[in-house]
């Protein structure tokens, strides 16, 4: 289901899944920091991250799912169905990949790089706020007059 603009910020923040490599390219402390990096990036910009590498650690502790990848992927998506965007890191990934198809296929947006996602966050945000529409005294009444325009559509 595609979201509206309105349903995105009706939240006040957008969730976005990060996705990229864990154990598949380069060392997974680094991989790690790279995505929690980008999670620390989306909460200075307000928005509201899922960092699913940090589940590594909490994987290392469990003596149940260890090793069962597929139902970690299982949980990975029930999380990345909740989001609004996916950012997708550099490196080979066949988990990310997975998760960047899971998220085409369920028009969740995905992004390759932090500034695109930024650029269209604002642009939800401007089409979200819509024209400011000012009476003579140049008071805000955009509230008054939507109000009014829902009360006549239902008439």
């Amino acid at each position: 289901m595609v979201k509206t603009v309105e349903a995105v910020w009706e939240d006040e923040t957008i969730k976005v899944y990060v996705a990229g490599p864990l154990t598949s390219s380069g060392s997974v402390a680094a991989n790690i920091k790279q995505a929690s990096d980008m999670g620390f990036e989306l909460m200075k910009w307000g928005h509201s991250p899922y960092v699913p590498h940090v589940m590594y650690i909490w994987e290392c502790f469990s003596d149940d799912f260890a090793g069962e990848y597929e139902r970690w992927m299982e949980l990975d998506f029930s999380w990345l169905s909740v989001c609004d965007a996916l950012i997708r890191l550099p490196g080979e990934s066949k988990g990310a990949d997975r998760e960047v198809e899971y998220a085409n296929k369920n028009f969740i947006r995905v992004f390759h790089t932090l500034w695109d996602f930024l650029r269209w966050a604002d642009e939800l945000e401007m089409k979200a706020e819509g024209p400011t529409l000012l009476n003579d005294q140049g008071q805000d009444i955009t509230k008054e007059m939507t109000d009014l325009l829902k009360r006549s559509c239902r008439d």
